[in-house]
Formats: C-alpha cells, sequence, structure tokens
C-alpha cells in the first residue's frame, strides 16, 4: 500500500493514473487489514 500511495502521490510521468477499478480492486484488502488490526490492537502495548 505504501508503495502505491506513494507512486500516486509522486506519479512519475509515464505511470497511469489510478482508475476507479483499482480502487475497487483494493477495497477489499484494505477492509481485510482494518478487521485484522482491530482484532489485535486490544493485545498491543502502546510501546
Amino acid at each position: 500500500m505504501r508503495r502505491r500511495r506513494n507512486s500516486a502521490e509522486y506519479p512519475r510521468p509515464d505511470t497511469p493514473e489510478i482508475t476507479s477499478d483499482d480502487v475497487v480492486q483494493d477495497l477489499t484488502k484494505a477492509e481485510q487489514f482494518l478487521a485484522l488490526a482491530a482484532k489485535v490492537l486490544d493485545q498491543m502495548s502502546p510501546y
């Protein structure tokens, strides 16, 4: 995700634009990531 965000914020001139289809494809992955984070958040210490 970090690489994708970086390439979106600082695109090279020859990089194709991000489309709505790209976002829809990655939405499920992002939702799964958030669900996993919610499960382990209470098990993690602040430091």
